[in-house]
């Protein structure tokens, strides 16, 4: 009688295919919590650029791309795989805040260019109390106080803001 042993080994599971969308400016992600399925730990990641990765995304160093997680296959079963796709969106930038003075005789002064920095352009602005703006401040007509420039973000990046504090010199 002749006897043979089967022994079955279970497969790798790297889980499935994941996304993450980031905001540029965000903090930073772990990769292996956007696989989904039954992802096993202990594997490995490799960069769009297929270098090892650490697994935690971090918008401040890294590039968007494919990461890919790989479990390590056995003899008889080969290694497994999953891809999370990185999308990487850049955060609106409303400049930095800034303090002018201005006479109350001068010039109409658009304050866009009264703001640090390099503003996107496209921006909304809002008076001292909360109305519309144009964003050219004219001092025989406005009214001194706190100039908002809002630029709104494009998910999954929020809103981004800056102030211009105009004083009027009699």
């Amino acid at each position: 009688v002749a006897m043979a042993t089967i022994t079955v080994e279970e497969a790798p599971d790297a889980g499935l295919d994941g996304t993450l969308a980031i905001c540029s400016d965000g903090t930073s992600a772990d990769l292996f919590v956007q696989l989904s399925g039954s992802p096993e730990p202990g594997g490995t990641w490799t960069d769009p650029n297929n270098q090892a990765h650490p697994g935690n995304y971090d918008p401040g160093v890294d590039d968007g791309g494919v990461y890919t997680y790989t479990v390590g296959g056995t003899t008889s079963c080969p290694d497994a795989t999953a891809e999370v796709v990185v999308t990487e969106t850049p955060a609106p930038d409303a400049g930095l805040d800034a303090a002018i003075t201005i006479c109350d005789n001068g010039d109409p002064v658009p304050l866009l260019f009264e703001l640090g920095g390099a503003p996107d352009p496209g921006g909304t602005w809002t008076a001292p109390g909360g109305g519309p703006h144009t964003g050219v401040f004219n001092p025989g007509v406005n009214t001194a106080g706190t100039y908002t420039f809002t630029v709104n973000g494009t998910a999954p990046c929020g809103s981004a803001s800056a102030v211009v504090d105009v004083q009027v010199d009699v």
